[in-house]
């Protein structure tokens, strides 16, 4: 088990205003899910600055093979996909802000997470637009091995559940070796779960579903 510090990442959507204001003062990176321009725009815009902003991508409209019942050709998924990142980085160095890790959800987080060909095609893509990004890949998985096997820096994540206070209120936390990663739902953030606090100040022990101790 690695002595490294707890950090807390939030994963919202780039309109959850809501999420964004509710911020814990331990949030350290931001991942934004891919999504308009002028929405994500809003959201660099509204971080604070001494926050690190990652992207999160999904499938691009069309390439997603659950849909189109087969595999896109690795260059047309790549291509989209980097043209999604570029994108996104644009918007962020407009506003000072210069991206440094990049995550999955939807389809693509469980294809890059076992699918090798699926891994290679997300690595090669932060290959070709900046090796020095990171990727996160969920602990235990093939996909760690494929990344970097690929010279990615992978970011190891998993998944812990926890009530919050309220109810019917459930907090969903990614904590790994590295990082303690708060999924941000909107319209708000809830409050950290105890048991989430008490992972971080423990080095994350119990949470690692690969096994790790």
């Amino acid at each position: 088990m690695s002595d490294a510090q707890a950090e807390w990442a939030a994963h919202i959507c780039p309109d959850a205003g809501a999420a964004l204001a509710a911020l814990p003062p331990a949030c350290r990176i931001v991942y934004l899910a891919d999504g308009q321009a002028p929405a994500l725009g809003r959201a660099v815009r509204a971080l604070a600055a001494d926050l690190v902003v990652g992207l999160s991508l999904d499938y691009p409209p069309g390439l997603d093979p659950r849909e189109r019942g087969a595999a896109a050709p690795d260059t047309e998924l790549e291509d989209a996909l980097l043209a999604r990142l570029a994108g996104f980085a644009a918007i962020a160095r407009r506003w000072d802000r210069p991206l440094r890790t990049v995550g999955c959800h939807g389809a693509l987080a469980l294809d890059v997470a076992d699918d090798e060909r699926t891994t290679q095609v997300v690595a090669r893509m932060l290959q070709r637009y900046d090796p020095a990004l990171s990727m996160a890949v969920p602990a235990g998985r093939r996909g760690i091995a494929v990344a970097h096997h690929c010279g990615i820096a992978v970011v190891r994540e998993a998944w812990a559940r926890a009530p919050s206070s309220g109810a019917a209120d459930m907090s969903s936390v990614r904590v790994d070796r590295y990082r303690l990663c708060l999924d941000a739902g909107a319209p708000g953030l809830s409050p950290l779960p105890a048991q989430a606090r008490r992972a971080a100040a423990a080095g994350f022990r119990g949470f690692a579903s690969d096994g790790a101790t």
